[in-house]
C-alpha cells in the first residue's frame, strides 16, 4: 500500500512541497530507499557537481542521514546549524544500504524515525548505490 506524501513546513525556508510516492516504510519502491541530510555550502557544491559524497578534512568521522524530510528541515533550521544551506534526498538502493548502514539512532528527540550512519569504509560503496540525488531545501 502507498501514499503520497505533500507537505510544506509553514516555518521552515522551504519553498514548495514535496511530492513523493511512497509505501508505509517511506520506501521509494521496493528496492529503494529515501534518506535525507542537510548540509553546508562546500557539500553541497561538491555532491552536486560530483554525485557523490565524500569525508572532508575537518568533517565527522561519519556521515549521517535522516529518514524523514521534515524533521531534516527542522534541524536544519535551528539556530545552531546556522551553515546548513540545503537539504538534499538522497534515493539509494535498500539492499547496500540495510547491509553498510550503521542504524544506531543518534538523536530520538530530533529525529524519531531514525537515523543511519555510513563509516569511512563503506563510502564507496554508499556512493555506489546512488540511485539519485535531488536538492529538496
Amino acid at each position: 500500500m502507498s501514499m503520497l506524501i505533500d507537505r510544506i513546513n509553514e516555518n521552515s525556508k522551504l519553498y514548495g512541497s514535496v511530492s513523493i510516492e511512497k509505501d508505509a516504510e517511506g520506501f521509494v519502491t521496493e528496492e529503494e530507499v529515501s534518506l535525507f541530510r542537510a548540509i553546508g555550502e562546500s557539500e553541497f557544491y561538491s555532491v552536486m557537481r560530483t554525485k557523490q559524497f565524500s569525508f572532508w578534512r575537518r568533517s565527522a568521522k561519519v556521515k549521517y542521514f535522516a529518514k524523514n524530510l521534515e524533521e531534516t528541515i527542522k534541524f536544519a533550521n535551528k539556530a545552531f546549524t546556522t551553515d546548513i544551506v540545503a537539504v538534499l534526498e538522497i534515493i539509494v538502493r535498500k539492499d547496500i544500504l540495510v547491509r553498510i548502514g550503521d542504524f544506531t539512532n543518534v538523536d530520538t528527540t530530533l529525529f524519531r524515525t531514525g537515523t543511519v550512519e555510513i563509516h569511512p569504509e563503506h563510502l564507496d560503496e554508499f556512493n555506489n548505490s546512488i540511485i539519485e540525488i535531488i536538492h529538496r531545501y
